[in-house]
């Protein structure tokens, strides 16, 4: 469900708000995380921390600009395809080791398709040949990106595996650049920066705090 949701989220916002812009918000997820952490698990979050989940949400806040002409209320859903993800996280974390990583993939691959059949009440349209072989290849990637994610997760720590994900901005960045001409404006370049560097301190935090 977490993932159904965090696609349906993520993908329509594509649709409305520029691809480097949707990235960058849904790495708030490790803000978040850290922000909830206290309340419903009961985890000591230290001034460091707390810090820099302030300083992540007024990264967020300077992206999104509510209140100015820069406003646009699509860029919720990125937010929110966030908490999702965190959500997300947390439950994967307590799937029994001898569940193999593939099954869950293809878990996760089946309740995504019967998700997705839904947004045939939003209306299909044909699509041509060619669209459908983007599709396939798309396809093919998000299953192979889901299957070393989840591995990567039950397997390895978050605190190491978070920070090589904020690539996904660079490349976000360079595609929309390339492929669309969405050069992002000094505002969403330094709320960029302020998430980055907030969610690298409470990952680094979190490591300190374990050894």
């Amino acid at each position: 469900c977490g993932e159904v949701a965090g696609t349906y989220l993520f993908l329509t916002s594509l649709q409305l708000v520029p691809i480097a812009v949707a990235s960058t918000l849904v790495f708030s997820s490790p803000i978040i995380l850290t922000a909830v952490s206290g309340p419903l698990f009961g985890e000591k979050v230290g001034v460091w921390r707390w810090g820099a989940v302030i300083a992540g949400f007024c990264g967020v806040l300077l992206i999104t600009a509510p209140g100015t002409g820069f406003w646009q209320p699509a860029m919720i859903l990125p937010v929110a395809a966030a908490a999702v993800v965190v959500v997300r996280d947390i439950f994967t974390r307590y799937v029994a080791d001898d569940v193999p990583s593939g099954a869950v993939t293809l878990t996760t691959a089946i309740a995504v398709t019967i998700g997705g059949s839904f947004s045939l009440f939003w209306g299909w349209v044909p699509v041509s040949a060619a669209e459908v072989g983007w599709l396939a290849l798309a396809a093919l990637a998000i299953g192979l990106s889901f299957f070393t994610y989840i591995v990567a997760v039950r397997l390895g720590e978050l605190s190491l595996i978070a920070p090589v994900q904020y690539i996904i901005i660079l490349w976000a960045v360079f595609y929309g650049a390339i492929i669309w001409g969405e050069i992002p404006g000094p505002r969403e370049i330094a709320g960029g920066l302020i998430i980055i560097v907030a969610g690298l301190v409470i990952l680094y935090r979190e490591r300190v705090n374990r050894s």
